[in-house]
């Protein structure tokens, strides 16, 4: 699921806006997100985005950021 949408958005011409709108939606979750290096690192950008598009599957707002290993498992789990 992660890669057909990761596809679809770099085949876009309009990438640049749909990432800007990603993002965007991210933030508004509470996820500052600075750069694509230091901001992903707890895996809660990852578990935002996948939460933005299917909200049902976890509680969002349960997860830490001192709990990396399990966002990043949850993330990646939860989008494929």
């Amino acid at each position: 699921m992660i890669l057909v949408f990761a596809s679809s958005i770099l085949n876009s011409p309009n990438r640049l806006l749909i990432l800007q709108r990603i993002l965007l939606s991210v933030l508004l979750q509470g996820v500052n997100i600075t750069n694509f290096s230091g901001s992903f690192s707890n895996g809660l950008a990852f578990c935002a985005l996948i939460h933005k598009f299917n909200p049902d599957k976890f509680d969002y707002n349960s997860l830490s950021a001192e709990n990396r290993e399990y966002n990043f498992k949850l993330a990646f789990e939860t989008g494929t």
